[in-house]
């Protein structure tokens, strides 16, 4: 349904320095992984916006910027 919609992701990192960039249609989110603590550990963070104009499918995509200490993220 067409709104504004928060962003949330449940993830986790061992360490600091991950950066990433999540695109919708012409929007773009970029950000900073939190560390966790570990790999196994997830927390859920607000990452951002977005607004959909319109109903229908849309296609996210979540790119790297910067990956550092064995990975971008896990996501749950």
């Amino acid at each position: 349904a067409p709104g504004v919609y928060e962003v949330w992701m449940n993830w986790s990192h061992a360490g600091a320095g991950s950066k990433f960039r999540m695109k919708l249609g012409q929007q773009t989110i970029e950000g900073a992984v939190t560390d966790t603590g570990a790999w196994e550990k997830y927390q859920q963070d607000r990452v951002g916006v977005i607004l959909l104009e319109n109903g229908g499918p849309h296609s996210l995509t979540i790119q790297p910027i910067e990956v550092a200490n064995g990975g971008l993220m896990a996501l749950k």
